[in-house]
């Protein structure tokens, strides 16, 4: 019987050993995640290719197209209220 109730005892201490090594494996993997998201946040701006990074803008361009985009804005929003 005492052989009995110290199996049971341990295999208590083991589940729960068990349920804590899966909280930690948890909150690791929660941690690697949001790890890796910020790796991936802090170098998307250096693993651009050069080709696109020496692209030079043309300032009047950029005017235009805020132009157009600013007639589309107004023709959907409709006549301005007085």
């Amino acid at each position: 019987m005492a052989a009995v109730e110290a199996m049971t005892g341990q295999m208590a201490r083991i589940a729960d050993s068990t349920r804590s090594v899966s909280r930690s494996n948890d909150r690791l993997s929660a941690g690697l995640e949001m790890f890796f998201e910020e790796c991936r946040f802090f170098t998307s701006d250096f693993v651009v290719p050069e080709e696109e990074s020496e692209e030079e803008v043309d300032p009047e361009e950029i005017d235009q197209e805020l132009e157009e985009l600013q007639k589309d804005l107004e023709e959907q929003e409709g006549p301005a209220p007085e």
